[in-house]
């Protein structure tokens, strides 16, 4: 189990990590591309098929559910408190729906009255994301500690800016739409105080994760030949939609992942001193049921 003797790095997470982003950054220029194999792209609407790039995001929330165990129970170990990794969890999510807003903005372009082209908004905003969110190194002398102080603010300054400054080509203004990052952060934020809460005990993670299976499958459209509709399709507005809404459950699907990550985690780390043998027999047993089940 993930305790607070346990100071190793993870290998498989870093690797899987890596592997996710350099194919989200290869499938995320298809639209510039013509004549993309359809195995590569996404699937259409009610397509009985998945292509590379809608293994990208399941992997990506898989992925940041794998790191979250050891993300708080490296600073459990390192002594700080519930509270502080409270602070740190809400300050990441903070982070990743600000940065969700700014790129969704930008993606219906600017209006023809903004004095500056779409480009300069995206330089402006990753030299503000830069400014505000790098990891500067920590240091006493006081004269850095003001440099890092005057280039956060640099930073929040241009996104000001940028958001009062932005007018969409239908004349809106700068809206609350998170995008991708914006659901990766409510996503990190609900899984990462659900663990919080359980730690590394899988009597109360494993329920957790098959509740939001459940409502994954209960409120996800089956085919046409099944009738097309959910097993559970309730009038809206009702108490149960609004409900996964204010918790930013989505479909379930999205925190289903993230969990899953969490368990996997908890699972090597508590096999990580099993012999060869045993890791093999574990590995074919586990791949051996995923095949039965699919």
């Amino acid at each position: 189990m993930i305790n607070a003797k346990q100071q190793y790095r993870d290998a498989g997470i870093d690797s899987l990590r890596a592997l996710t982003m350099f194919i989200m950054i290869f499938v995320n220029d298809f639209w510039k591309v013509h004549d993309v194999p359809h195995w590569l792209e996404h699937a259409t609407r009610g397509e009985d098929f998945m292509g590379l790039s809608d293994v990208v995001y399941p992997c990506f929330l898989f992925v940041v559910g794998m790191s979250i165990p050891f993300v708080i129970e490296q600073r459990f170990r390192k002594g700080l408190s519930d509270v502080s990794t409270v602070g740190h969890i809400l300050s990441r999510t903070f982070a990743l729906l600000i940065m969700g807003a700014f790129i969704t903005n930008s993606e219906a372009r600017l209006s023809p009255d903004v004095s500056y082209k779409i480009g300069v908004y995206w330089l402006l905003m990753v030299a503000a994301f830069i400014c505000i969110w790098n990891q500067y190194p920590k240091t006493d002398n006081p004269n850095r500690k003001k440099g890092y102080a005057v280039l956060k603010t640099v930073g929040v300054l241009l996104l000001l800016f940028l958001a009062i400054s932005f007018r969409n080509p239908n004349g809106g203004v700068f809206g609350a739409s998170w995008g991708i990052l914006g659901s990766i952060g409510w996503t990190y934020l609900l899984c990462a105080l659900i663990y919080l809460f359980t730690r590394d005990r899988l009597k109360y993670l494993i329920p957790v994760w098959i509740v939001f299976v459940i409502i994954c499958m209960a409120g996800s459209r089956m085919n046409e030949a099944m009738g097309g509709e959910a097993i559970l399709s309730l009038p809206r507005p009702n108490f149960y939609n609004e409900l996964l809404g204010v918790l930013h459950c989505g479909n379930g699907a999205l925190p289903a992942f993230t969990t899953g990550g969490m368990i996997l985690s908890i699972l090597s780390a508590k096999y990580v001193q099993s012999s060869a043998k045993k890791k093999i027999i574990f590995v074919t047993l586990t791949a051996a049921n995923k095949e039965y089940l699919h």
